[in-house]
């Protein structure tokens, strides 16, 4: 579960730093925090955090946040120009400032089987840089959060704000 988390400072220190000062952490402070909490408390001395949905758009070239399944649509195959077959799946998330729709790619589109409504979920992704061509965010991970994230919008009402945007998770 910890390199879930390293993937928001994987651009300012090694896989071992980061699995260092996590047990450090987890030392520092008697065993009273276990391994995600110090990943988090780790991240944050780095200067990085969770963001709401609004502020997805920011100017740092990582994102992640807390996001509740407000609708999903199961996996679907396609067939993509050059012929392969792939699969894709959407999620909805909401949080009290928004709502962004988080589209998944081939084997993450499976994901959204094990999901339901009202589930909430941690993203971590990053958007592309100033070279790529792509205006999707790059490859992001996903997990259930451990904690509920508020959330204004109302599962069955699958409110939209005007603030929707897009996420692509690819592998």
């Amino acid at each position: 579960m910890v390199l879930f988390h390293y993937a928001l400072v994987d651009d300012l220190i090694t896989t071992e730093e980061f699995e260092r000062r996590v047990d450090a952490k987890i030392e520092d402070c008697g065993d009273l925090v276990d391994e995600p909490t110090a990943a988090m408390m780790v991240i944050g001395e780095l200067g990085r955090q969770h963001v709401k949905i609004k502020g997805l758009s920011g100017k740092s070239s990582l994102f992640s946040f807390f996001g509740k399944i407000v609708d999903k649509t199961e996996p679907k195959e396609f067939v993509r120009a050059d012929g392969e077959k792939g699969w894709v799946a959407t999620l909805l998330l909401g949080d009290e400032t928004g709502t962004t729709r988080v589209v998944l790619w081939d084997e993450k589109a499976g994901a959204a089987v094990d999901v339901a409504i009202g589930d909430v979920l941690e993203i971590i992704g990053r958007h592309p840089g100033k070279a790529q061509k792509r205006s999707m965010p790059l490859p992001c991970a996903l997990q259930a959060a451990r904690s509920p994230a508020p959330c204004r919008h109302k599962v069955l009402e699958k409110e939209v704000s005007p603030m929707n945007q897009l996420i692509s998770m690819q592998s």
